[in-house]
């Protein structure tokens, strides 16, 4: 004991740090150099994607941290941990943050950059032998944009074509078959195209899927010009010396011919699609087709269009028609039902199982991980991988709104995944690992608990906004969860409900619909904006309740006390029916989004209130807030009935029963480029704020 504190003593005398070497193991306090972050270095990350950091030297525990750079976006999260860090690259692309890694209050800082997806262009191509075509490449890792080490490679992979490595030109050889090329960037991304070499004369596409009245344009290779392009078989129609296919308004299996000069033909077989089912993200729409096919176009910032880049689809001619891709679910798989919430895309396969794609900053895609899906390349189709519903579960029904996505299973019960700042999954409990599901491992499957709606009560509709909740019940009463801030739970109160234990379950009480009704009402219907709530009850009147703002809630006024509805004691029981003004019947459905609202009758006349900043309610004018329905009904066009209403925000989108969408509204984002929705390949300007812009005059969409 006297040699135990000699020696306490003499240290002491030397340093504080020796010190801490007797009390702590040399391995923990390592040198009092600055700590080092040795991989990666440099750090260089897709945007939005996900890195482990690794530290190595100083001395202490270590402390991770990142500060803003260039561009600050909110969304950038450095997680602590004792010797790595989980980092997630910003959402924009090339730029930078500082990360910094503190050991014993010595830090060492490293600047982690962002970059695009990389891509190659074109991605599939019929060329002739002996015939050449120059690729492009995009994104990546670029010498003197984001990254150190080299400009973008070009090489091949796979045929007897010979490719030139800088300038992406490739000829391809004397042999007919399947060349495969790639590009790669200076940290080893790589991207790849698949070329379809011919030696006769071929129509290209030789199959194409389209949908009805969609156009594609055929083009003739190899053979003798002049060509000529016939219908042989089917009903579309054909440019005779262009090769511009329009599709014919049914269902069918079309030829389309290409003739030259020498008579010989080669045939493309073309099935003509309809859409049945459409869906709207903030800025995007995707469509679900008879067969089970998706496509899907407009803004496609964090992948949400599920094509494998981050490019905006829609916005040029070439994006168009035949030429949108179709989104890869899989081999062999369709789609049941399709969903979208503000940034991400779900749909049931024809298996029961789920897949999503697009933004995953808050596990909305249910994968155990914060990665985005569709951005890059090789993440669809068969790379992507089902959510993880839990032991023989598979999806029934699908919701998304927000940032989250539910699911009621083939057992009844209801999950949800996803963002849980105020309590919207309904778990009581938001702190830690709870404030999201489906961002890490072992959250998802069994580990996944059913949310508790009450004794016997399962759902049937689930609807939600930004940050709340709400389930149509199978004895068609209404419980709403999440945050209350506008009184969008309709509780006559602003208290969130179901972030604490014991508040959901028998708990949680139903929504008073009755209101000023008199007799007892329950929901036929809900349907959700971001901050209201609509309800069509049993004796088909409509009602609202939530944020009113905008006219939202459809009572005529905005201000004051009634900026809210359902936000203090007292309001649910005398809240009244929309007066639905003139001309409109019984109602049939109910369509929200963003902060406007839209009901059908049985008739088909749809009337609409609420925001109208951009032409949203489709009145030709902005004339904004609407806050009650007009006499005035909704033009969509001469005779045109819609089965659907769908979006998140600005550019609601309309599938009439003539199998045919119309979009409407904002035509450019945040930062004023072309969001591509409208399928036009230029247009930026909203439509919907005129009558040259409304009914008859807006254009259908060719998709």
């Amino acid at each position: 004991m006297r040699n135990f504190f000699t020696k306490f003593l003499a240290i002491t005398l030397i340093s504080f740090a020796v010190l801490a070497q007797v009390i702590e193991p040399f391995s923990f306090w390592k040198t009092n150099f600055p700590p080092l972050i040795i991989s990666p270095n440099p750090i260089y990350v897709q945007a939005g994607g996900n890195i482990t950091l690794t530290g190595s030297g100083g001395s202490g525990y270590y402390v991770w941290s990142n500060t803003a750079g260039a561009i600050s976006d909110g969304a950038d999260v450095i997680a602590d941990t004792p010797t790595t860090a989980d980092y997630t690259g910003r959402t924009t692309a090339y730029a930078t943050d500082t990360v910094t890694l503190t050991a014993w209050s010595v830090s060492t800082t490293a600047t982690a950059t962002t970059y695009a997806p990389l891509t190659i262009s074109p991605t599939m191509i019929t060329m002739a032998i002996n015939s050449s075509q120059t690729f492009t490449g995009a994104g990546g890792c670029l010498n003197g944009t984001a990254c150190v080490g080299g400009a973008l490679v070009f090489s091949k992979v796979s045929g007897g074509g010979i490719m030139n490595s800088a300038t992406g030109a490739y000829t391809t050889g004397a042999v007919a078959g399947a060349d495969v090329v790639q590009v790669a960037d200076s940290i080893g991304n790589v991207a790849t195209a698949t070329i379809r070499v011919v030696d006769t004369l071929t129509i290209s596409p030789d199959t194409l899927r389209l949908s009805v009245f969609s156009t594609n344009i055929f083009t003739a290779i190899l053979g003798t010009a002049p060509y000529i392009y016939t219908v042989p078989v089917g009903t579309g129609t054909v440019n005779l010396t262009t090769g511009l296919f329009t599709a014919p308004g049914t269902i069918e299996s079309d030829t389309v011919r290409v003739t030259d000069a020498g008579m010989f033909t080669s045939n493309s077989a073309v099935t003509i699609i309809e859409p049945i089912e459409i869906v709207g993200s903030q800025y995007n729409v995707c469509a679900r087709h008879n067969e089970g096919s998706v496509k899907c176009w407009g803004s496609n910032n964090v992948g949400q269009v599920g094509v494998g880049s981050v490019a905006t689809i829609g916005d040029a001619t070439t994006e168009v028609g035949g030429a949108n891709q179709f989104v890869n679910l899989g081999t062999g798989r369709t789609a049941t039902r399709i969903v979208a919430g503000l940034l991400h895309v779900c749909a049931i396969l024809d298996n029961g199982s789920v897949k999503c794609w697009g933004g995953n900053a808050n596990g909305q895609l249910g994968l155990g991980d914060t990665a985005n899906r569709g951005d890059a390349a090789n993440e669809m189709g068969d790379n992507l991988p089902a959510v993880s519903l839990g032991t023989g579960k598979t999806a029934v029904n699908l919701f998304a709104f927000g940032y989250v996505t539910c699911a009621i299973l083939n057992d009844t019960s209801l999950k949800c995944w996803g963002l849980n700042s105020t309590g919207q999954l309904g778990i009581g409990n938001v702190t830690g690992n709870n404030i999201r599901l489906g961002d890490q491992t072992a959250e998802m499957g069994d580990s996944l608990l059913p949310i508790n709606l009450g004794t016997g009560k399962t759902a049937v509709q689930v609807t939600g906004g930004l940050d709340f909740t709400c389930a149509r019940l199978n004895d068609s009463n209404v419980k709403c969860w999440g945050n209350n801030n506008r009184g969008q739970l309709g509780k006559d109160n602003t208290t969130v409900l179901g972030n604490d234990p014991n508040e959901m379950g028998d708990n949680l009480t139903n929504i008073n619909i009755t209101g000023a009704s008199g007799s007892a009402r329950t929901a036929l219907e809900i349907s959700s904006g971001y901050e209201h709530t609509c309800v069509r009850r049993d004796d088909n009147t409509i009602t609202c309740w939530g944020r009113n703002n905008n006219g939202q809630v459809g009572k005529g006024n905005t201000g004051g006390a009634n900026a809210s509805i359902g936000d203090v004691g007292g309001e649910m029981a005398v809240i009244g029916d929309i007066n639905m003004n003139t001309g409109f019947g019984t109602a049939a459905n109910l369509f929200a989004y963003g902060r406007s609202q839209c009901a059908k009758d049985t008739a088909g006349v749809v009337k609409c209130w609420g925001r109208n900043t951009n032409g949203q309610l489709l009145h030709g004018n902005t004339t904004t807030p609407i806050s009650a329905p007009i006499a005035t009904a909704v033009s969509f066009g001469t005779g045109l009935i819609p089965v659907k209403i769908s979006g998140e925000w600005y550019t609601p989108c309309a599938l009439f029963t003539n199998k045919r969408i119309k979009c409407w509204g904002r035509g450019v984002n945040a930062a004023g480029n072309s969001i591509g929705m409208f399928l036009n390949g230029n247009t930026t300007a909203d439509l919907g704020i005129s009558n040259a812009t409304s009914g008859d005059n807006l254009l259908f969409l060719n998709h």
